[in-house]
């Protein structure tokens, strides 16, 4: 349930802020739903990974076929790669970061739980 909410809620306040804020933005706001939902370590990466990965995956799509893929047919030649090749590259990018940040969200809150931390459990 905690990793649905905080995959959501990363979604629709990344989705917000990318119109106030940089895009960096969104790594502060998976680090703080990481630190907030306290997930364990692999749980937070993956929801922040899958967040930012669906995110910026699909603004990416809609902003391709809105502009009748003019950036994306210059820019894919560089990488080797077709248009849909590079919006999957876009969204890795971001799910990484996404991912690292969150999990670097719980890993920060466990840092001052001390022996209570449950992240790394036997």
């Amino acid at each position: 349930m905690k990793f649905a909410l905080q995959t959501i809620s990363i979604i629709i306040l990344g989705y917000l802020c990318n119109y106030f804020y940089p895009f960096w933005s969104l790594a502060i706001l998976a680090f703080a739903a990481g630190a907030i939902f306290n997930l364990k370590g692999l749980m937070a990466f993956l929801s922040g990974f899958l967040a930012i990965f669906l995110l910026w995956g699909t603004m990416a799509f809609i902003i391709d076929s809105e502009t009748s893929s003019n950036l994306t047919n210059k820019v894919a030649p560089l990488f080797s790669a077709n248009n849909y090749k590079l919006i999957i590259i876009v969204a890795l990018i971001g799910g990484l970061v996404g991912g690292l940040s969150a999990a670097s969200g719980t890993l920060f809150r466990n840092l001052f739980k001390g022996k209570d931390s449950n992240v790394y459990k036997p």
